[in-house]
């Protein structure tokens, strides 16, 4: 094995190393520092998004026009594909069709369907516009992942369990 391949196995396992500690440290029933108490929402009627997972929706309070869910959202980087698993064909275009860029979010769309757009904390809006099999196949949590531009802020990003806001209300079956 040569020099230069010596270094870049070192970096990858940084690199894996790093992602271990976030998920060791991040990966909990935590949203922005607190745990998260299910029990404590008020769950809203029968609606298409996230069906299956009725218990995860809630509105606030004050405001019962806001909409929330607790998601698992991660970060994917389809231009920077080292992970492999970033674009299953072309890194060039969503699911959809539309170019990948820091505007659009990937879901399992039979929780939320393309076009929902969501506020997330500590990102923006964004639009789900792509999907990819870990979305789908998490039978157990509503999963979202969010674009960046190179690997190292995909793994940067980590795991992190947020309150994300369902802008637009959500549409009646």
């Amino acid at each position: 094995m040569g020099k230069p391949n010596k270094i870049k196995l070192i970096q990858l396992l940084i690199l894996l190393i790093g992602y271990i500690l976030i998920l060791y440290f991040f990966g909990g029933d935590e949203v922005n520092g607190q745990e998260v108490e299910h029990e404590s929402y008020q769950p809203v009627s029968d609606h298409r998004i996230a069906r299956d997972f009725k218990h995860d929706i809630r509105t606030d309070a004050d405001d019962p026009e806001q909409i929330f869910i607790t998601a698992r959202v991660t970060a994917y980087a389809p231009f920077d594909n080292k992970s492999g698993i970033c674009a299953d064909e072309n890194p060039n275009s969503t699911s959809t069709g539309k170019r990948p860029g820091p505007e659009y979010a990937a879901a399992d769309p039979a929780r939320l369907p393309y076009g929902t757009k969501l506020n997330i904390p500590g990102y923006g809006v964004v639009e789900i516009q792509d999907t990819g099999g870990a979305l789908r196949n998490d039978k157990e949590n509503i999963r979202i992942d969010v674009f960046m531009y190179d690997y190292e802020s995909a793994i940067i990003f980590g795991v992190q369990w947020l309150e994300v806001e369902i802008l637009g209300g959500l549409d009646e079956e």
